[in-house]
């Protein structure tokens, strides 16, 4: 395994944080800007998923341990690691369909947010239940 290093999640972190920053200076406005918005960070939390699988950080993850990632085969840990790809990939998918499915009816904006919270918990949630 790798040497521990959070250097990754520090440069996500920045990018992530800049991007919002940038985001919120479009000349977008209300439901749109809300849409982009939240699409961005479902996006984002998806692709740290992809980081930590590809680099093997399972580690980044709340409730594992170096130490205890360190013990197992990178196989153990991919293994892991991909299940949490693929719960955060499906809520992206399912978010960035609801939302513009939203948009095209021009329902409110207030709608995005209640489902994105919802995912979010749910996504969260289910991932409790993953054990290295």
């Amino acid at each position: 395994m790798k040497k521990k290093s959070y250097k990754g999640l520090l440069l996500w972190i920045v990018v992530f944080t800049t991007v919002m920053f940038a985001i919120s200076a479009l000349p977008a406005y209300g439901s749109l800007l809300t849409r982009i918005t939240l699409n961005y960070m479902f996006l984002m939390i998806f692709v740290l998923m992809l980081i930590i699988h590809f680099d093997d950080k399972i580690y980044w993850i709340t409730g594992v341990e170096y130490e205890q990632a360190a013990k197992l085969t990178r196989e153990q840990r991919k293994a892991c690691s991909i299940k949490y790809v693929r719960v955060f990939g499906i809520a992206a998918l399912v978010f960035l369909a609801v939302s513009v499915g939203f948009h095209l009816l021009d329902l409110p904006y207030y709608n995005d947010i209640f489902v994105s919270v919802v995912l979010v918990i749910y996504a969260a949630i289910s991932t409790i239940k993953f054990k290295l």
